[in-house]
C-alpha cells in the first residue's frame, strides 16, 4: 500500500506537468488568428485536457489523504464569498443546461470564520458540480446557514438540492467507495475518476464535519454538509455582514457584474 501511494503521487506529478503545458498552449492558440475549422478541435483539446487534469488532481489528493499528508490551514475568510466564487465558476455549465442555480443565505448573519478556504472550496465545488452534472432540467438550490455555538465556535450548515436523476438506495452504498461510481454507465456518460465524493467526505471528516446524502431515483438528491469552524470574534459582532445584507436569493449570471448586482426574493 505504501509503494502504491508513492507511485500514485509520483505519477500524478509527472502527468500534471505535460498536461499543464497542453492547456497553456491550447489557450495561446485560441488567442491567435485561427480559422473556423480550427476552433472546435482546439476547444476539444482544452476541454479534454481539463477533464484529465481534474482526474489526476483527484488521484493526487486521494494518495495524500491515504498518507495523512494533508494539513489544514486556519485563516480568516468569509464563507459566503467563498461559495459565491465557486458558484460563479459553475454558473456557465448550469446555464448551458438551462438550469436555475440559486443560493439562499440567512440574511444579516456574519459569515467571517477561521478555517481552510481552499479545502472548503474543494468540497463545496465537488458537491455543486455533481449536482449540475447529474441534473438535466430543473434547478440546483444551495442554502447556507451558520449557527453560532459560542463566541469562538460556529457550525456551518450547507445544503445542495437538485432535481436530477437521483440515486437508488443500493447505489447510495457505493458512493463513498474509491474508484467506484454508483452506476457503471455513469463513467461512460459523464466521465470522472469516481473519487470526487470520496475525497469530499474525507476532507469533511478531516475538518471535523460530516457529509450526508439523501436521494431517491428519479426524484433528485440532497447533500448536506456540516462543518465546525472557529468564529472570527473581531469580525463577528452580530451586525449585518455587508455581503449578506441583501435579499435571500441570488440568481447567477455568466457575467460577474450582473451576477453580483441582481437579487430577488423567492
Amino acid at each position: 500500500n505504501q509503494a502504491k501511494d508513492q507511485f500514485l503521487a509520483r505519477m500524478s506529478h509527472e502527468l500534471r506537468t505535460p498536461l499543464t503545458s497542453v492547456l497553456g498552449f491550447s489557450k495561446i492558440l485560441q488567442e491567435t488568428n485561427i480559422t473556423e475549422e480550427q476552433v472546435e478541435p482546439i476547444r476539444i483539446i482544452n476541454h479534454t485536457s481539463q477533464l484529465l487534469l481534474s482526474i489526476v488532481d483527484d488521484i493526487l489528493d486521494y494518495s495524500k489523504l491515504q498518507k495523512n499528508a494533508i494539513t489544514l490551514e486556519r485563516i480568516d475568510y468569509n464563507i459566503e464569498t467563498a461559495m459565491l466564487d465557486i458558484l460563479e465558476m459553475q454558473a456557465p455549465m448550469a446555464h448551458s443546461k438551462g438550469l436555475e442555480l440559486s443560493l439562499v443565505s440567512s440574511n444579516g448573519r456574519s459569515y467571517e470564520i477561521k478555517g481552510d478556504p481552499t479545502r472548503f472550496k474543494q468540497v463545496f465545488s465537488n458537491l455543486v458540480s455533481n449536482a449540475i452534472k447529474f441534473t438535466d432540467k430543473g434547478s440546483v438550490a444551495i442554502s447556507l446557514d451558520i449557527q453560532h455555538i459560542s463566541s469562538h465556535q460556529s457550525l456551518i450548515i450547507i445544503s445542495v438540492t437538485d432535481t436530477g436523476i437521483g440515486i437508488s438506495e443500493q447505489q447510495l452504498n457505493k458512493l463513498f467507495k474509491a474508484f467506484v461510481q454508483a452506476d457503471t454507465s455513469i463513467t461512460r456518460r459523464f466521465g470522472g475518476s469516481g473519487l470526487g465524493l470520496v475525497i469530499a467526505k474525507a476532507l469533511t471528516k478531516l475538518m471535523g464535519g460530516k457529509l450526508e446524502i439523501y436521494s431517491k431515483q428519479g426524484r433528485g438528491t440532497n447533500m448536506t454538509l456540516q462543518i465546525p469552524a472557529l468564529s472570527n470574534t473581531e469580525l463577528d459582532t452580530g451586525k449585518p455582514n455587508p455581503i449578506s445584507d441583501r435579499q435571500p436569493v441570488s440568481d447567477y449570471k455568466e457575467n460577474p457584474t450582473p451576477r453580483r448586482a441582481f437579487s430577488q426574493p423567492l
